[in-house]
């Protein structure tokens, strides 16, 4: 049956088989059914199991503003999905009503958003589905993962910040062939810094190394100022050397007088 008609007007389509309407190429091959019973559409596929199915091994989708602004949706063989745009296009998001989780990416067991974007408050999250800054990462137990900017020529190397949760630490320091060093270590609860160690006073350095402290100038101004707290001009600024028993010695009783900022 071959015809060539018009149809105008309004017309109705009523069936009772499974296939309303099926459209073939010559060979036999489905190009577009209609599935009335699931209320489903297929093109390229005899047996649509979506409302609307596409088989097709090329792109299975382009959308088009004219001939020469579309973009095109593809899966492939490896169940990636790729999404091209023509020309310069790019990709917007933007949500008709604000709300904290607009957009996430999940893994596979839909739990916490491995990243959330809120755009209630204008914050992203990775690891947590309720940001608390611009952007928050969640850390994870033990300090097992942080932040890594990695040597572009070998990233078993790079620079490295995390939180430790067991030491209740902040630690910022180089990764070597896969080792984080953790050269500098904050303390969560007090206003202290250790380098190469854990701090127990304001500023806290521990090395192997001798000297523990260099200090350099190629100027004549003074490489080290140590200043006290100040009632008068001739309070003493007092420096103590300590050996790892605790004994130690006062040496700073005769520095006074420093009375300039």
């Amino acid at each position: 049956l071959s015809f060539d008609e018009i149809i105008e007007g309004t017309q109705q389509i009523k069936v009772t088989d499974t296939v309303a309407l099926l459209v073939e190429k010559a060979d036999g091959t489905d190009v577009l059914v209609v599935n009335t019973t699931n209320v489903r559409v297929g093109i390229g596929v005899a047996d649509p199991d979506h409302t609307l199915e596409v088989f097709s091994t090329a792109a299975q989708l382009k959308l088009s503003y004219d001939a020469d602004s579309f973009a095109t949706f593809a899966v492939d063989a490896s169940d990636d999905v790729t999404i091209k745009t023509a020309a310069s296009g790019g990709f917007r998001f933007q949500a008709t009503t604000d709300t904290t989780n607009y957009f996430q990416v999940l893994d596979a067991d839909g739990g916490t958003a491995i990243f959330n974007v809120d755009a209630t408050n204008e914050r992203v999250g990775i690891g947590t589905a309720a940001p608390l800054e611009k952007l928050e990462i969640l850390g994870t137990a033990g300090a097992s993962a942080g932040i890594l900017i990695s040597d572009p020529s070998a990233t078993t190397y790079g620079a490295i910040i995390k939180y430790d949760d067991a030491n209740l630490l902040t630690r910022i320091g180089s990764r070597s062939n896969g080792v984080d060093l953790n050269q500098i270590n904050i303390p969560r609860d007090s206003v202290k810094v250790g380098i190469g160690c854990t701090p127990s006073q304001v500023l806290h350095v521990y090395a192997n190394a001798d000297p523990a402290i260099l200090v350099e100038s190629n100027t004549n101004a003074a490489l080290i100022k140590l200043q006290g707290k100040r009632s008068s001009a001739n309070d003493a600024c007092q420096i103590v050397f300590q050996n790892d028993a605790g004994s130690g010695s006062l040496i700073g009783a005769a520095i006074k007088g420093y009375t300039t900022g």
